[in-house]
């Protein structure tokens, strides 16, 4: 989200806009938001989204993420631990 003045209406509509059909939300300058069907869900997402901040920050210091070929990407997406990794996940997250 691109930076607004704190505590105006702009700033509200700018977040109320820049949120709809998500559930987190980085705005330039301010931080983030994270929203759930309930404060623990919102909770957790919020820590998702620090843990990947901290993935992306290591991997650019180290010279940048590297992208997998997309069908390594597949054959890791169709593993039968992923996919029960994702029912987790699914359950957590509704």
């Amino acid at each position: 989200m691109d930076y607004a003045t704190p505590t105006t209406m702009d700033y509200a509509r700018l977040v109320a806009d820049s949120i709809k059909d998500r559930d987190a939300l980085l705005m330039k300058n301010h931080g983030t938001i994270t929203v759930g069907a309930n404060l623990e869900q919102a909770f957790q997402r919020t820590e998702l989204l620090e843990d990947f901040a901290k993935l992306v920050l290591v991997a650019k210091i180290l010279g940048g993420p590297k992208e997998l070929p997309p069908e390594e990407a597949h054959r890791l997406r169709t593993l039968e631990s992923e996919r029960w990794r994702m029912k987790v996940a699914e359950e957590l997250y509704r």
